[in-house]
């Protein structure tokens, strides 16, 4: 883990032979470490100790990865849907050592204003509503929502529920 700049390449003998001998080049190069960790942006702060990647461990991008898409769920679930984080990496020194930048980008605030219900046609839409278990005027909760899509799947009102939208409220 960490070998972040490893290098791949590979050589081909008798190219033109139907038995050719394929030989792999690897060079891992030096362990990239991570330097400093930011996260900057709208109310950033508490979060790093809720991520893996920390000062002075091994840098993996799937680490990295898993880090900002807990951001972005922990901001969806706290009615900011539109939330996107930004890594950007530093060039690592000559120790090996990397800074690691998170840039959360909240998106605006978003309450649930209406339900809008399409390709119903005996069921009423406050019944689904209440079903849901979503509330007029609560933030936005990403948990909520695919739990209530669970609540009608298993209610057996229903054959399909497709993926809720997110969408303008009408005036």
């Amino acid at each position: 883990a960490g070998f972040y700049l490893a290098e791949a390449g590979f050589s081909v003998t008798s190219p033109q032979d139907p038995r050719a001998k394929v030989t792999f080049h690897l060079w891992e190069g030096s362990r990239a470490v991570v330097g400093r960790v930011r996260v900057e942006g709208a109310e950033a702060t508490g979060f790093s100790d809720q991520i893996w990647t920390r000062s002075g461990r091994p840098f993996r991008v799937g680490a990295l990865e898993a880090d900002a898409e807990g951001i972005v769920r922990r901001y969806e679930n706290g009615g900011y849907p539109f939330c996107a984080v930004y890594p950007t990496l530093g060039t690592p020194d000559a120790a090996g050592r990397m800074d690691v930048s998170l840039r959360v980008e909240p998106g605006p605030f978003v309450r649930v204003g209406n339900l809008r219900v399409s390709g119903n046609r005996t069921t009423r839409t406050r019944v689904i509503g209440r079903l849901m278990g979503l509330k007029l005027g609560e933030g936005y909760d990403q948990r909520r929502v695919d739990r209530g899509r669970r609540v009608l799947l298993r209610s057996g009102l229903f054959y399909v529920v497709g993926e809720p939208t997110l969408g303008p409220q009408a005036p």
